[in-house]
């Protein structure tokens, strides 16, 4: 899986190529801290070829491209357990 940050400019960022949903789940966060920013939440959005993840921020995102069909089931599940761990 290719993991990408898109700016508030949408100029996109490449940050890794993993193997798997954790691994790419973990690039983000660390990505996210490293440029201090906290995630409000992560929610996925399947577009054509890629999902497209919101971090709570209304022009910057992350994308996830080149994924196998067992790996969407994994992506929502780890978004949900994310998740749990935002809440207030």
């Amino acid at each position: 899986m290719r993991v990408e940050f898109s700016n508030g400019n949408g100029k996109r960022v490449f940050i890794s190529e993993v193997n798997n949903v954790d691994d790419a789940i973990s690039d983000m966060s660390d990505y996210m801290e490293n440029h201090r920013f906290n995630a409000m939440h992560m929610k996925a959005r399947q577009l054509d070829n890629e999902w497209k993840i919101d971090v709570g921020s209304w022009t910057e995102f992350f994308y996830v491209s080149d994924y196998k069909d067992k790996d969407v089931d994994e992506l929502k599940s780890a978004l949900e357990e994310f998740n749990k761990y935002l809440q207030f």
